[in-house]
């Protein structure tokens, strides 16, 4: 199957000399998902993002356009350093979650490819006058990850050193930033020439994945994602964004700023972002409702990322009623669908003070 999303056809000649495959949606795979996911769990893995794509924000306004549109502090970032932040409705619903990177000429914005086109077409609606330029860069970069328990390692033998959490550093035009987790994890990205020149030395031991994989560590790392089926549904709080320090309750004004302080300071919250497992492998689509079964027949939460776990069943992220979660038999699709269990997520529910 060729790739879904344009591709430069040199890494893409690049990636089939590698033995990729590409599915229905258009990520990158080279072996079954089982296999993949199993050793993204137990090995350390190099994998293609091919899901993932880059919105490139430059000119003399970009920073204070980036700064009235995101919930974190674009002006706190320094050169080198990477923050992920949120870009919400007017009603503070997360319509884009992205790992924001500056660099010495602008910004580039890491989200999912599905979103793209329109995230991209309603924030240039916000552009008017100001002196920012905003591309769509994604066939122009490639996006690896490397994750494992000696991936640090692996990466000094290349970059000579490895950065601290949302840090970046840069050797031979490639950027390699490092994500927070319960593992090591990080984010690489350079331009295709680049990128070839540095695959030799990334390469070699890795067992190389695809989007899936990577999926399923933002899962084990309780990360959320923002897809087709979650766009303009929750407000940060309920992704559990304030306590992955996506958001700033100092900065200034932003779209849906309001509510979301207000459900910060005033404590209203009723849902949040779990960790859930089920025994059953038929993976559930972004959206997919959660019931309980001593409730009614509403829905107490959606699905927000599914893959299957590296045994046997299914890992999920999930947003639930806070209320109906910890006591709750909860079951996917309907009321006897298949049975979840709540997992432990690796940091606690307590937000960091503001």
């Amino acid at each position: 199957m060729t790739a879904k999303f344009h591709m430069d056809p040199i890494w893409l000649n690049h990636l089939q000399q590698s033995h990729a495959q590409y599915d229905a949606q258009g990520g990158v795979y080279f072996r079954t998902t089982q296999e993949e996911i199993h050793a993204a769990a137990t090995q350390n893995v190099l994998a293609v993002l091919q899901g993932q794509g880059v919105i490139r924000a430059s000119g003399d306004d970009a920073e204070a356009f980036l700064q009235g549109q995101f919930s974190n502090d674009v002006k706190a970032l320094n050169i080198n350093q990477a923050q992920l932040t949120a870009w919400c409705s007017p009603k503070g619903r997360v319509l884009a979650l992205l790992l924001l990177l500056r660099d010495e000429s602008g910004y580039n914005l890491l989200l999912p490819r599905a979103i793209i086109a329109n995230t991209l077409k309603r924030m240039r609606l916000f552009v008017l006058r100001s002196k920012v330029v905003l591309e769509d860069v994604s066939d122009q970069f490639v996006c690896l990850g490397c994750a494992g328990a000696g991936i640090e390692q692996h990466l000094q033998q290349h970059f000579g050193a490895v950065p601290a959490a949302y840090r970046s550093q840069q050797l031979a035009g490639v950027q390699l930033t490092r994500l927070p987790g319960c593992r090591p994890r990080f984010v690489i990205m350079g331009s295709v020439p680049a990128m070839i020149n540095a695959w030799p030395s990334l390469s070699p031991s890795l067992s190389l994945v695809g989007d899936a994989a990577w999926q399923w560590l933002d899962i084990e790392s309780g990360m959320p994602a923002v897809l087709p089926g979650s766009v303009d549904e929750f407000v940060p709080q309920m992704l559990n964004l304030e306590i992955l320090d996506a958001v700033n309750f100092k900065k200034g004004c932003y779209p849906g700023q309001e509510i979301v302080a207000r459900t910060h300071y005033l404590g209203k919250l009723k849902r949040r972002l779990y960790k859930l497992h089920s025994a059953d492998a038929t993976l559930p689509p972004t959206g997919t409702d959660i019931y309980n079964a001593h409730g009614d027949a509403q829905s107490i939460g959606k699905v927000i990322l599914a893959q299957p776990a590296p045994s046997q069943g299914t890992d999920l992220l999930a947003v639930l009623q806070m209320e109906s979660a910890p006591a709750g038999e909860l079951h996917l699709s309907h009321l006897s669908g298949p049975a979840l269990q709540v997992q432990t997520l690796p940091y606690p529910f307590e937000p960091k003070t503001p």
